[in-house]
């Protein structure tokens, strides 16, 4: 008999989170192993609910427009389940969202084995009194497992705890390298140029993506008179930012391509994948770039020291400068990545360590 396993999470919109989520129910075992229930609070017209499995309870607090009358009805839903979480039990509490309060109070009530995945350095992502906040409310020190997803996270995690009694482990996000490959053969109307192309995938929140530092960097590389094109896939609260930003400096090589269900035959036409977040927990993206064998240029945050080690490209120091030194770089030399990238090698890790996680 399967035992019963509870994932909660915000939403499953687009996004790297959220993206990393679907590849953990998808490619682990836990499919296998558990009946589980995934609890949405709520969710957008673009999300990612078709790529999970139909196995799955899907437990969806409120499908509509996000506005006041759909926070209601959401918080309505959430005392609800904490209400039912004194009576239903689980074999084991995932609470996938690092800053949710109200969901890490729920997996908590729900399981003895409570575990929360940490997605981000947490000390070098917020200010001192941020954090403090972030603690406070999270309260982390009582879930008895903690997973992050970076070997930095961890570091900065043990950090700020050096009491925590608990287990702490770094399990990476998985990368369905299959379906990748297969999804990046679709065809799309931008073609390959002969321009060397920098492609950047990611929401558009400035605060943590830093999208800026592309767009300055493409200033300054044009007035120095190199030939390119930068391709912006994503959207968000700060794309009108970096549209003005864009328009500002007259940079009719740099192209806003808005969000994509499919970003992955956009990078099959570029030549580098650019990433340029100040903080960042792993970055899915990076490992999305070595399934298509596309080098990286990226700011110190995470593992990408780890990764560009391994010889798939360009590591910068996280600052403008950095990017704007590391698309130079390639625009001068080029990159030629020393290693193919065994994705299927590391989801095996990967699952290894899940399987420990949830387990009693």
């Amino acid at each position: 008999m399967k035992k019963e396993l509870k994932i909660n999470m915000s939403k499953l919109s687009i996004g790297g989170m959220e993206k990393a989520l679907v590849d953990l129910i998808n490619n682990s075992d836990l499919i296998n192993n558990y009946n589980i229930t995934l609890l949405l609070v709520y969710n957008s017209k673009v999300n990612y609910l078709d790529l999970l499995p139909k196995n799955i309870k899907l437990d969806l607090i409120y499908k509509g427009d996000w506005n006041v009358v759909g926070k209601i009805k959401a918080i309505l839903g959430l005392l609800l389940r904490l209400f039912k979480a004194l009576f239903k039990k689980y074999d084991a509490s995932i609470c996938y969202s690092h800053h949710h309060q109200v969901l890490a109070l729920l997996t908590r009530l729900e399981s003895k084995n409570s575990i929360v995945f940490i997605h981000t350095d947490l000390e070098n992502s917020r200010t001192k009194e941020e954090l403090a906040k972030l603690c406070r409310k999270m309260q982390f020190a009582k879930f008895k497992k903690v997973v992050c997803v970076s070997e930095r996270a961890k570091t900065s995690f043990k950090s700020i705890y050096p009491n925590y009694q608990g287990q702490v482990v770094v399990a990476n996000n998985y990368i369905d390298g299959a379906r990748i490959i297969k999804s990046s053969k679709d065809k799309i109307a931008l073609k390959k140029s002969d321009l060397i192309t920098f492609l950047n995938v990611a929401r558009h929140e400035e605060a943590h993506k830093k999208i800026s530092r592309i767009i300055k960097a493409g200033k300054r590389l044009n007035d120095e008179g190199y030939k390119f094109r930068v391709l912006l896939v994503g959207d968000g609260k700060d794309s009108e930012y970096y549209q003005k930003l864009i328009n500002d400096l007259n940079l009719n090589n740099i192209k806003m391509l808005g969000s994509k269900s499919n970003p992955f035959p956009y990078y099959k036409i570029s030549d580098a994948f650019v990433f340029s977040s100040c903080s960042e927990g792993y970055g899915v993206v990076l490992n999305e770039a070595r399934v298509l064998n596309i080098p990286i240029i990226t700011t110190d945050v995470a593992d990408a020291k780890i990764i560009t080690n391994d010889g798939y490209g360009i590591l910068c120091d996280n600052s403008d400068d950095g990017i704007y030194e590391g698309m130079k770089a390639f625009l001068k030399d080029g990159y030629k990545i020393k290693r193919s990238f065994d994705y299927l090698e590391f989801n095996k890790k990967i699952t290894k360590a899940i399987n420990e996680i949830v387990k009693e």
